[in-house]
């Protein structure tokens, strides 16, 4: 299976890494952001490893997560073809800015 990130979610590490940049150093970002990627990866093999998300809202489709430090990666299975990175939550801040 491939793996899709969905602008959104390409905007949540683009976010995290230029806030790792600013408040440690380079380094740090890229280490980071590298350890998130990762975890996804992981989804290519074994895509119903992560937990079925309870959203606090309607969505028509079977949102999961998988963790990876202080970061909720959600996603989705679509079609059995590809996996579809929703977001990438840091699970500190508050949840009712969580949306899918």
């Amino acid at each position: 299976m491939k793996i899709v990130w969905s602008e959104r979610s390409l905007k949540d590490l683009d976010f995290i890494f230029e806030f790792y940049v600013f408040s440690a150093s380079i380094n740090v970002a890229q280490k980071i952001t590298g350890k998130l990627i990762e975890k996804v990866k992981i989804l290519t093999s074994y895509p119903e490893i992560g937990v079925v998300e309870n959203l606090d809202f309607d969505v028509p489709f079977e949102y999961r997560y998988i963790i990876e430090g202080n970061y909720k990666i959600i996603y989705r299975i679509v079609e059995q073809k590809a996996i579809l990175i929703a977001r990438v939550f840091d699970t500190r801040m508050d949840p009712k800015k969580k949306t899918v």
